[in-house]
């Protein structure tokens, strides 16, 4: 998020802002780097805000000053460096802005902070009996770089498998340090904002009724006829998640189909293993 520069004639705007600015949690300079360690910076502070309101005097303080301000975590999911303010800019966490806000069965919704984890998410959730209708190979990212990165995943068999379709409404603290709620035309706009419209602080996302699934693994040694496979796990399964090895010439597969099954507690099936075909399976209900 790039914050144009603003002159501000009145010393003592100033000078309360910075008295503000000082109460929050931060660190001065830190490094940050995305998980891979490919990708570092060193911003001039970073900070953990816990309220909106401290994200707004954060905002409006780079704002005085001319700096940048970037949100992602001090090892941020990312082969890129997208979440990087830059080096002596202004580096925002919400860790500390983690909670659900409200939840609404009526209406199937739930409100959450950014920074709340999806697996803490869905924790909550399933002790509700809903879900989202999307599934993640991590679920350790927070919700706010879900969306702020387009984080999706995996099938055909859905009209969308990305978090970002799935939210009705988003409060976001803009490049003046001003709330702002999106809905319509706004929020179609800033699903997938890559950080660059404000920092995300709270997100309100469609829910459905949670159902079990099945979860079946299965390996090939034999990579000759990948193409078809890939499309037919792809065409034929609620969400699939596929490893290829060229080297080796091995394929595994992890698919997920929605079961049956009444019993609430986790199954686990037994291994079998096709010697002909060199596949190698393994089930599950959860």
């Amino acid at each position: 998020m790039k914050i144009k520069t603003m002159v501000l004639g009145n010393a003592l705007l100033a000078a309360v802002m910075g008295t503000a600015f000082s109460l929050h949690s931060y660190e001065p300079e830190r490094e940050i780097s995305n998980y891979q360690g490919t990708y570092t910076c060193h911003p001039e502070a970073i900070y953990d805000p816990r309220s909106i309101d401290e994200v707004q005097s954060i905002v409006q303080d780079a704002l005085i000053r001319g700096k940048k301000v970037m949100t992602g975590n001090r090892k941020f999911a990312s082969q890129i460096d997208a979440a990087c303010a830059g080096d002596d800019q202004v580096q925002i966490t919400l860790k500390n802005m983690n909670k659900i806000v409200h939840f609404d069965a009526t209406n199937k919704t739930v409100t959450v902070e950014a920074g709340m984890r999806f697996n803490d998410l869905n924790d909550f959730l399933r002790g509700q009996g809903y879900a989202i209708n999307m599934v993640t190979e991590l679920a350790i990212f927070t919700v706010g770089g879900m969306l702020g990165s387009g984080t999706h995943g995996s099938t055909l068999d859905r009209p969308s498998n990305m978090l970002a379709d799935y939210v009705t409404q988003l409060k976001i603290v803009d490049g003046q340090g001003e709330v702002r709620v999106l809905e319509g035309d706004l929020l179609d706009a800033a699903r997938v904002n890559l950080g660059v419209l404000g920092v995300v602080v709270e997100a309100t996302l469609k829910l459905e009724d949670a159902f079990k699934v099945k979860a079946e693994v299965t390996g090939y040694r034999d990579d000759s006829d990948l193409e078809d496979v890939v499309l037919d796990i792809a065409h034929n399964n609620y969400s699939a998640n596929i490893a290829w090895f060229p080297r080796s010439r091995a394929l595994h597969h992890h698919t997920l189909q929605p079961s049956t099954n009444r019993d609430r507690r986790p199954s686990l099936q037994c291994t079998s293993r096709c010697h002909r075909c060199g596949r190698v399976f393994l089930r599950a209900t959860v």
